[in-house]
């Protein structure tokens, strides 16, 4: 779980912490557009992909890192 609380259960034992990291970077010329998109304003959707792309697969590794403790 990534609470402290769960609705209807009680938590009897915290077994380890477990984390799911991914660090991505975008190549040039795409942050080249975005430094111009910036200066105009709005979002920028390549690296709102990125993020959610990013985002999902952390969480991916977070349920392997759980499962892989055995527990």
């Amino acid at each position: 779980m990534t609470t402290n609380d769960v609705p209807g259960h009680d938590i009897v034992k915290v077994h380890c912490d477990v984390f799911g990291l991914i660090v991505r970077a975008r190549n040039m010329l795409s942050n080249m557009g975005v430094s111009l998109r910036t200066v105009v304003g709005g979002e920028v959707h390549g690296y709102m992909r990125l993020l959610a792309d990013s985002r999902n697969d952390a969480r991916e590794r977070l349920a392997a890192e759980a499962v892989s403790t055995g527990r």
